[in-house]
C-alpha cells in the first residue's frame, strides 16, 4: 500500500498550488500556522473519490488543487496538513511562506 502525501508546489500573491497522492475519500486538507500548530477554519479542502474502487491504480494519480488564500491568512509561515475523517493525521507539506500582500513602501533612494 502507497502511503498518502501532499507537496506544496507554489504560491503567487494569494493562490496557493499543491498536489496530492492517495489521500482517502472524506479527508481533509488544511492550513496550518507554523508558529502556532492550529489549523485555520478557512480554507478547508475536503477530498472526494474521483474512481470506482476496483481502480484502485488510479488513486496513485496526482491530483492537483488551488487554493485561493482568504484575506484572514495572515503573513507567516504555514504548511498544508491531510486528516482523515476523524481528524487523525495522514501527511503534510514542506513550510511556505505567505508574504504581505500591502507591504510597506521603502525609503526613497
Amino acid at each position: 500500500m502507497v502511503s498518502p502525501t501532499i507537496r506544496f508546489n507554489t504560491i503567487r500573491g494569494r493562490e496557493l498550488s499543491a498536489t496530492y497522492r492517495n489521500l482517502p475519500s472524506g479527508s481533509k486538507i488544511v492550513l496550518v500556522d507554523k508558529v502556532t500548530g492550529v489549523a485555520l477554519r478557512d480554507p478547508v479542502v475536503t477530498v472526494r473519490t474521483r474512481f470506482p474502487p476496483f481502480w484502485r491504480l488510479l488513486a496513485l494519480l496526482p491530483v492537483h488543487i488551488h487554493i485561493i488564500l482568504p484575506d484572514a491568512v495572515r503573513p507567516g509561515g504555514y504548511y498544508l496538513q491531510a486528516l482523515n475523517q476523524d481528524g487523525g493525521f495522514l501527511a503534510q507539506t514542506v513550510e511556505f511562506y505567505v508574504a504581505d500582500p500591502n507591504p510597506a513602501p521603502g525609503p526613497d533612494l
